[in-house]
């Protein structure tokens, strides 16, 4: 696998217009583009989006709300920078092209990375846990809250840090996924401890950014990144649970951030290692794994390890599961329409378990079949593997 080289998060202006000079309209996008497939509008596709940057830049458009809901509705799944044939960095114009716009409070987004990392949060919530905190919700006015009470995970004590010296691979905790990513990273855990591999936990890791950075609040990265660039100096790897961490770390650390899945599938494993699992898994491949790690192949080949298991990979549908950042936290609809195609295709192949690496396509997937009436367990695959650890 090769991965590109840290990347820097934003570009001024005059840099931004030439990136965005670079895009010739060709509408190769149009067809890989979820929120242009549902909505089918050309300010809601990625040429679209860049010609209203452009348009900001040259001074031919001024803010407003409709443009800022255009290019906020950006779910940044770089469907579109892989089928272009010129090579745009769509991801750089998108958030540096949201940098233009009057910022948003940060409130709700300091909340959600500082809060889910606190002691006494994590600790309430797995004492609500029993209580019917989703019922509770459908009573609350406020969108926002209410739909994060009924995506809250049935909580489990978070993985406490755990270094130790040396240079091997380290375990990033995030901060959301101390909360929703627990059960994945202590299998993983698990795994790396039956594999023989030394494992390093970090102490004071931060949040990686993504949700601030997509909403142009870059500056409020920088402390971050550097807590992070302190958390894991010297480690070889940096191994996130949640893809869509993973894909944001690889901006600052680049070849050093790998996938547990593909981090473990080029592991020695010994024969008969895992029990067979006679099962049928659906397998979902989350866009910055498929757009950015490029390592859906490699979570394939890992569960193909476990005897017996009957492994069917979804299409992509309109190209984003709906799980996209804070696209969670929306109650436009858009998220449940984009999730259709995929609890169609649920519905028809009726699996035994459903697996995803991204924590954010965790939840949406879980909420989405369960409304549907599906009731499938949603797990990381590397959780399906420490099930079958001999």
């Amino acid at each position: 696998m090769t991965q590109p080289a840290p990347t820097e998060p934003t570009l001024d202006r005059q840099r931004l217009l030439q990136q965005a000079d670079r895009c010739v309209k060709c509408g190769l996008c149009l067809a890989v583009c979820p929120t242009y497939a549902l909505l089918q509008n050309e300010a809601d596709s990625p040429r679209g989006r860049i010609a209203l940057i452009q348009g900001l830049l040259e001074g031919q458009l001024a803010h407003g709300e409709r443009l800022e809901q255009h290019l906020r509705g950006c779910l940044h799944c770089r469907n579109c920078q892989s089928a272009c044939p010129s090579g745009v960095e769509y991801n750089l114009i998108i958030d540096s092209g949201l940098g233009l716009m009057p910022p948003p409070s940060p409130f709700r987004l300091d909340q959600l990375s500082r809060w889910s990392q606190r002691p006494w949060l994590q600790g309430l919530l797995r004492l609500l846990n029993p209580l019917p905190l989703r019922g509770l919700a459908r009573g609350l006015s406020w969108g926002s809250w209410r739909r994060s009470l009924q995506l809250l995970p049935q909580v489990q004590r978070p993985v406490p840090a755990r270094d130790r010296p040396g240079a091997g691979p380290a375990l990033f905790l995030g901060c959301i996924g101390q909360i929703n990513d627990s059960p994945a990273q202590r299998a993983f855990i698990q795994v790396c401890a039956a594999l023989d591999i030394p494992l390093r936990i970090p102490a004071g890791q931060a949040c990686c950014g993504a949700l601030h950075r997509h909403q142009g609040l870059v500056q409020r990265t920088q402390p971050m990144q550097a807590a992070n660039a302190q958390a894991f100096a010297g480690a070889e790897r940096l191994i996130s649970l949640s893809s869509g961490c993973a894909a944001e770390l690889q901006q600052q650390f680049g070849q050093r951030v790998e996938d547990p899945s593909a981090f473990l599938q080029r592991q020695s494993w010994p024969a008969g290692r895992l029990r067979p699992l006679n099962a049928k898994v659906a397998l979902h491949s989350p866009c910055s794994l498929r757009n950015v790690l490029d390592t859906a192949e490699s979570v394939r080949q890992l569960l193909g390890r476990i005897p017996q298991l009957r492994l069917e990979a979804l299409a992509n549908g309109h190209g984003c599961c709906g799980g996209a950042g804070l696209q969670l936290l929306k109650q436009d609809g858009l998220g449940e329409r984009l999730a259709q195609p995929l609890l169609d295709q649920l519905e028809q192949m009726r699996p035994d378990i459903l697996v995803t690496s991204s924590s954010g396509c965790a939840l949406q997937l879980r909420q989405a079949q369960a409304q549907r009436g599906l009731n499938l367990e949603v797990i990381h695959p590397v959780e399906l593997i420490a099930r079958q650890l001999l």
